[in-house]
């Protein structure tokens, strides 16, 4: 007899719950595609959480976002086809950061000031992130921006643990290089 799918009530409340959330987590995976595709692959990802067996559903979610996420690069090579205009963009960005260093602990800045500083450093780390295998972005981003544990991280990638801790630091260290030590404080 085959295994109950997930409740659908379940993943509704999780829709209503952690839909956004999804949607960031998988803009973020694919980064350099469109919304239109991101879109696509977050539909696609509801659609094959439902046929799944029974299990914990937000990591199910997980596990087909990543797999959707896969697909999806693999069908368009935007990132495999630039990697050198990948590399032109996190240049001028880390440049342009480093021309316009922070504001010193104390200084009187104006909001704008403030404002723009953040955004520069937003766009610095969306380009590094860029430059990430799937894998190890998936781990990063599950790990400090979804907090899960290393060992759901490790289920949802279909990793061993300690594999999955080690891609979460190889990010952290190019993230390091992108940005400098002073913002990224890793945690757990």
């Amino acid at each position: 007899m085959p295994s109950p799918t997930c409740d659908p009530a379940e993943l509704v409340r999780l829709h209503g719950e952690r839909g956004d959330i999804l949607y960031r987590t998988l803009g973020r995976l694919m980064a350099g595609l469109g919304s239109a595709e991101v879109d696509a692959a977050c539909h696609e990802t509801w659609r094959r959480t439902r046929a799944q067996p029974r299990a914990d559903p937000w990591l199910t979610l997980l596990r087909q976002a990543c797999l959707v996420a896969e697909e999806h690069l693999a069908r368009h090579t935007v990132l495999d086809a630039a990697p050198a205009l990948l590399s032109h963009q996190a240049a001028a960005a880390h440049a342009a950061w480093l021309a316009v260093p922070a504001p010193p602990p104390g200084a009187v800045v104006s909001d704008g000031e403030e404002i723009r500083h953040w955004r520069r450093l937003g766009d610095v780390m969306l380009i590094a992130l860029a430059e990430l295998p799937l894998q190890h972005r998936a781990a990063l981003l599950l790990h400090h921006d979804l907090m899960l544990p290393l060992s759901d991280i490790a289920l949802v990638l279909q990793q061993p643990t300690q594999t999955v801790h080690e891609m979460v630091w190889t990010a952290l260290l190019h993230l390091r290089c992108r940005v400098g030590d002073t913002l990224l404080v890793p945690h757990g």
